[in-house]
């Protein structure tokens, strides 16, 4: 699960940055669309703000819609506080 990793996300990128606390290793990955935030969830998915979305991010990487917060084009959601 995300516990005990560090979580970032590289706009410019599309990425979603995760290092494990035990180990230093970080894995990467590629998104659909920019992000804006991330935050931890109880169990182990984790909750996304990607463009103008809210999605679910499970451990197997694949992606659950939850809400759509502003329409499509050049706005997206930005910072998030857990």
């Amino acid at each position: 699960g995300p516990q005990g990793r560090l979580l970032w996300i590289d706009i410019a990128l599309r990425c979603l940055h995760s290092t494990d606390s035990g180990t230093a290793r970080t894995e990467t990955i590629k998104l659909s669309d920019s992000p804006g935030a991330a935050a931890l969830m109880e169990g182990p998915d984790l909750l996304l703000a990607l463009g103008g979305r809210l999605l679910t991010l499970g451990p197997d990487d694949g992606l659950s819609p939850l809400a759509q917060l502003v329409q499509a084009g050049p706005r997206r959601c930005n910072d998030g506080t857990a």
